[in-house]
């Protein structure tokens, strides 16, 4: 139930700021981990074209200690594709997104290659960082 008000709530920051990357990209968190593994493919698409080519958007200027990275959009977007069944266009984005690491968090990018992915245990980047 908390996941489809936070979709809700997602849905909404973005129709106020439709260029609200980060919006689309926990939209896609709250799809993914709600089993919407199309709706979260959509939202991480979005969170791409929002990015706009940036290697990351820092939202401290809004208030929000929080960076987005285009490599954890790329990242969870390559699990979404892991769990719709199209496992070579999930290690693509996971092999770009490795190419884009930034911070040590995203070790886990490499470690997820890997594994293959292995989508009985994923791990997904959040705003927590």
């Amino acid at each position: 139930m908390l996941t489809i008000l936070q979709v809700d709530y997602y849905q909404r920051a973005t129709s106020l700021d439709q260029y609200l990357a980060v919006a689309y990209f926990q939209q896609g968190v709250s799809n993914f981990l709600s089993g919407d593994f199309e709706e979260a493919l959509a939202n991480f698409n979005d969170t791409l074209l929002y990015l706009r080519g940036n290697n990351n958007i820092d939202y401290e200027q809004l208030g929000l200690k929080f960076k987005l990275y285009s490599c954890e959009v790329c990242f969870n977007r390559g699990l979404c594709y892991i769990y719709l069944q199209e496992k070579d266009a999930g290690m693509q984005d996971l092999t770009y997104a490795a190419k884009e690491k930034v911070i040590p968090e995203h070790d886990v990018i490499d470690e997820a290659i890997r594994e293959e992915a292995e989508v009985s245990c994923p791990t997904m980047f959040m705003t927590s960082h």
